[in-house]
């Protein structure tokens, strides 16, 4: 994950939900060609939650940098 932003537009009282889905087709055509090229890749997901009454609590945005374990670098 590189960044986790909310937005909230709704006091939640009630139990909320989040559904969020992605085909892998539809994930490689996303990273498009920057992806083929270097192997790392920036994917936005936008990811609405309601609650039990249909009202939209937040929007919440990740953003998930894609890359393969071998080009990911980790601070000692």
């Amino acid at each position: 994950m590189k960044d986790l932003k909310v937005v909230y537009h709704y006091q939640a009282k009630m139990e909320s939900t989040a559904k969020f889905g992605l085909a892998k087709n539809d994930l490689f055509q996303t990273l498009g060609v920057e992806f083929e090229e270097t192997g790392i890749g920036l994917i936005s997901c936008h990811i609405p939650v309601y609650d039990e009454q249909k009202n939209l609590i937040c929007d919440v945005t990740i953003n998930w940098q894609i890359k393969d374990w071998q080009k990911v670098k980790t601070k000692v």
